[in-house]
């Protein structure tokens, strides 16, 4: 009987630590809200041309990189980002956000999707992202590090 022993405390240690694992990559809800609200806000910013609606996503020091490799530090200086870009190409016909995964490590989360919009000139913006969101003071989520990728070659 004391031969098994080994072997029982090394398989609980197992099932209990997948356990572990298993509960602390659960997303947190609010995680999930703040997630789902920042890209909403992405579409319906692009469709109204509200730069600022899109910017109050991100953290004030946030940095945000398009797929053309340009970067800003800061959400006023991603709101003037994206009204130069909206200026340029004019208000999205369409637009949608496919988060594809999510990864929480303590005060991140991992976030990596896919993004298109459509505009009135025939362009469309597609891509790949990579957004890491950092947990406030108050419990809410934002945008603390944003990146575009172009899109693969056809």
């Amino acid at each position: 009987m004391i031969r098994h022993v080994p072997l029982v405390v090394g398989a609980s240690m197992l099932v209990f630590g997948a356990a572990t694992v298993t509960a602390s990559t659960a997303t947190p809800p609010q995680l999930e809200r703040d997630l789902k609200e920042g890209n909403q806000a992405w579409v319906v910013g692009l469709k109204t041309g509200n730069a600022d609606l899109i910017a109050a996503a991100y953290m004030d020091d946030a940095v945000n990189c398009s797929a053309a490799g340009d970067c800003v530090k800061g959400r006023e200086a991603t709101a003037a980002q994206y009204k130069a870009g909206i200026a340029k190409s004019g208000r999205a016909t369409d637009a949608f956000v496919r988060s594809e995964s999510l990864r929480v490590d303590h005060d991140l989360a991992y976030e990596s999707g896919y993004a298109e919009a459509h505009f009135p000139n025939g362009m469309v913006r597609q891509g790949r992202f990579s957004t890491v969101w950092k947990i406030q003071a108050d419990g809410h989520w934002k945008i603390f590090r944003n990146l575009s990728l172009p899109a693969a070659p056809k």
